[in-house]
């Protein structure tokens, strides 16, 4: 079969997916045994029933004939003693613990070994020819309805002493409210492959362990190439394909940092595609390094950061080249406060919260802010314990920048926050025709959002 960009994304997915269902099941069956006395792994309900040890027995000796040689030998080995697996041995509750362990042990090993091309390779079990995709699949089928046999004979056993599995009888309204309130965050990370977009990555990374989040990380490549030139889709196949490499080469140098990194490449303009994948996968952060991602003479914090940022629904955070993460201790908020919405405000102080950092709100314009003398504004200025400071400027927005970088320094802030209200006054601030940027200003991470 053909190995397009489409099917090595289908088919990676597909790998990672299925894996992550093998090791849910397993862990049903780990949370099962943990239940579970040596005499209850030998109760039989029936003379055409099977305890908890002789399923045990069963996937072991599967696993074992199944997942040798995977790739290379028929799945039934013929130094298989099946129906062995279906008498009572007698085994004990650590014996039949460590034929379970190294069954799977087996099973995960052979499983990594399975590639994105070889999918669609035949294999065979009992001479019955599969593609590897199908046989993985019987496989999977095969040891979820087991597991499912298991914890059936587990509630049986225990009865009310069972600890549920899922969702307990009459507490799925109160497990929705508390999934949806844990919902892991989950950020976006393009890169072109620079410095700063790695530091940017590495920044990802660690702002992750802090919030248990999910990384996403896009690289795409712009199509210099006429696309109806069969030589000039040849030339983007090989620049895919090097990507490709280059991604998963990237990934797998952050793997020891226990944060799972997804990789995708895609084609297309820069920007479209950032926010095309921030709609699929929701994505709650977008964090870009802001000098990489040149795209012919434009900087990219000038055209791809600014873009995204005043295009996207997420909070998206620019993080200058070198800077790397730390717990922030103080945030400030720098708005209009005149257009500034209650709702805004909240959002800032929750997320500055979460962070275990304090919050403090500077008005930018061109005029001092008409303070609002509502019970919100006081009370959320009694919350924040800090008075509203401003930074003007009165006749160039570009001013504004160096103004807010130097207040930052006095008070030591570690993030600057920004909500964009008028699209023409912050793109200014933004894109000044006489930098290149915030970097060029600040070393502060820049945090825009909605």
């Amino acid at each position: 079969m053909p190995f397009s960009l489409e099917f090595a994304d289908l088919a990676k997915h597909f790998l990672e997916v299925t894996k992550d269902r093998f090791l849910v099941y397993k862990g049903l069956g780990d949370r099962t045994f943990e239940q579970l006395l040596e005499e209850d792994f030998h109760v039989v309900a029936n003379n055409e029933a099977n305890s908890i040890a002789q399923l045990i027995q069963h996937l072991h000796g599967n696993m074992i004939s199944r997942w040798t040689d995977f790739l290379t030998t028929d799945g039934e080995k013929k130094s298989r003693q099946r129906d062995q697996e279906f008498i009572n041995q007698k085994l004990s509750r650590e014996a039949l613990l460590k034929l379970w362990e190294s069954g799977w042990q087996l099973f995960f090993q052979s499983f990594d070994e399975i590639s994105e091309e070889n999918l669609m390779d035949l294999i065979f079990i009992r001479s019955e020819e599969h593609t590897v995709l199908q046989a993985v699949q019987r496989q999977l089928a095969h040891y979820t309805t087991h597991i499912g046999q298991i914890i059936h004979q587990a509630k049986i056993i225990k009865g009310e002493k069972f600890t549920s599995l899922s969702i307990p009888k009459g507490e799925s309204a109160a497990f929705f409210s508390k999934v949806t309130a844990e919902r892991s965050s989950r950020i976006l990370v393009p890169i072109d492959f620079s410095d700063c977009s790695k530091n940017a990555l590495q920044f990802a990374i660690k702002l992750a362990k802090e919030i248990h989040a999910k990384i996403w990380v896009i690289h795409v490549i712009y199509p210099h190439l006429n696309p109806g030139i069969s030589l000039a889709n040849e030339a983007l196949n090989n620049q895919i394909n090097q990507a490709k490499k280059r991604l998963d080469e990237l990934i797998k140098t952050f793997d020891s940092q226990n944060v799972r990194l997804v990789g995708k490449i895609e084609v297309g303009f820069v920007v479209d595609q950032i926010l095309e994948e921030e709609k699929k996968k929701k994505v709650d952060f977008i964090i870009l390094g802001n000098n990489g991602f040149s795209h012919g003479a434009t900087q990219a914090f000038g055209s791809t950061a600014s873009e995204v940022a005043f295009n996207s629904k997420s909070k998206v955070l620019l993080i200058p080249p070198k800077v790397t993460f730390s717990q922030p201790s103080l945030m400030v908020l720098a708005n209009d406060q005149n257009q500034i919405q209650e709702s805004q405000i909240i959002k800032a102080l929750e997320f500055s919260k979460k962070m275990s950092a304090e919050l403090e709100l500077i008005h930018v314009g061109k005029t001092e802010p008409e303070i609002s003398s509502s019970s919100f504004m006081t009370n959320m200025l009694n919350t924040i314990g800090r008075p509203i400071k401003s930074v003007l400027a009165k006749e160039n927005e570009t001013a504004i920048l160096p103004a807010l970088n130097t207040y930052a320094e006095e008070v030591k802030a570690d993030w600057i926050m920004m909500i964009p209200k008028e699209r023409s006054f912050w793109k200014n601030i933004l894109r000044p025709p006489t930098a290149q940027g915030f970097a060029c200003c600040t070393d502060l991470p820049l945090l825009v959002f909605r």
